[in-house]
């Protein structure tokens, strides 16, 4: 459900939505996300957290990208993706973004956003602040 979430999102922010594709398109796209939400355990949200979040075409591809926490993650211990603990390592080394994007092969604006939402998740403001984060994760 986040990529249709992120998908809508990028279709907002383009001024359209995928029924300008035609009502075939639409239907499709519907009977896709009816299936989604159906296949999802009893219990599960099946609201996007995404759905009211505007998201750019970068950061809707960083979702597409980023690897799927584990259900049974516990999310204080490790609230970062995988692809978010990359980048949190690389920023600890000091990298600049510019420099990250160039070490995993992406963009820099996907660095970027990685970057906002390690800031977010860890509720922190500055890089130093990450770098210390992944300082005391490498103890544990």
């Amino acid at each position: 459900m986040e990529l249709s979430g992120a998908a809508a999102s990028v279709w907002r922010s383009l001024g359209t939505t995928i029924r300008a594709f035609g009502p075939h398109i639409d239907e499709i796209s519907r009977a896709s996300a009816k299936r989604v939400r159906q296949g999802l355990e009893p219990g599960t949200s099946d609201s996007s957290p995404f759905e009211h979040k505007r998201l750019t075409k970068e950061e809707a591809i960083a979702v597409a990208l980023a690897e799927p926490q584990d259900a049974n993650q516990e999310t204080d211990i490790q609230p970062l993706t995988r692809k978010e603990w990359q980048v949190a390592q690389l920023v600890a080394r000091g990298l600049t973004n510019r420099q990250v994007a160039e070490e995993l092969v992406v963009s820099p604006r996907t660095v970027d956003g990685h970057v906002g939402r390690i800031l977010t998740k860890l509720d922190v403001t500055t890089r130093m602040h990450i770098a210390s984060w992944v300082d005391g994760r490498r103890g544990m």
